[in-house]
């Protein structure tokens, strides 16, 4: 049995790890919830010092929207989970995966947590190639620099 927490072994260091969270497609009860039990586990289990949240959907992965991040960690979320909506904005619809590419190397995000409304959607196929959803395609890896290594991790929304 696996006991949940950090992992002995893990792919990156967190110390020079930066993540970044969004949410996209609808609100879902808890939503602020997910977002701060993220920000904490990142913070205090995993030492992670750099943590981003991407406002309005996948809109805040692209540049010329004009969504700055916003830099999140236990201050910002120590009283969220009290509030409804979520923080950081949600929007549907795809956009550009080269421009949301772009963002997360100028950043230096090396792991996006995305909360998607739909558990039927993959996840967050602009860092791995895989899947088909309206956020991003296939072909999105082009704009990866060699050697940028990058990982995704879905939140699925609560159902109706």
């Amino acid at each position: 049995m696996h006991l949940a927490g950090p992992r002995d072994r893990i792919f990156f260091r967190p110390d020079s790890l930066r993540c970044g969270i969004v949410t996209c497609g609808g609100l879902c009860p808890g939503i602020n919830n997910v977002i701060r039990g993220l920000v904490l586990e990142l913070t205090h289990a995993y030492g992670v010092k750099e943590i981003y949240g991407f406002r309005y959907g996948f809109e805040g992965l692209v540049a010329r929207h004009g969504h700055a991040p916003m830099r999140l960690g236990p201050a910002e979320v120590s009283e969220v989970h009290q509030k409804g909506g979520t923080l950081l904005g949600t929007s549907r619809g795809g956009q550009d995966p080269r421009e949301m590419v772009d963002t997360l190397v100028a950043l230096g995000i090396g792991a996006l947590f995305v909360r998607r409304r739909n558990p039927r959607v993959r996840l967050a196929p602009m860092i791995d190639g895989g899947g088909h959803e309206r956020g991003a395609r296939d072909d999105a890896t082009e704009g990866i620099p060699d050697g940028h290594q990058a990982a995704s991790a879905r939140a699925p929304g609560t159902r109706r």
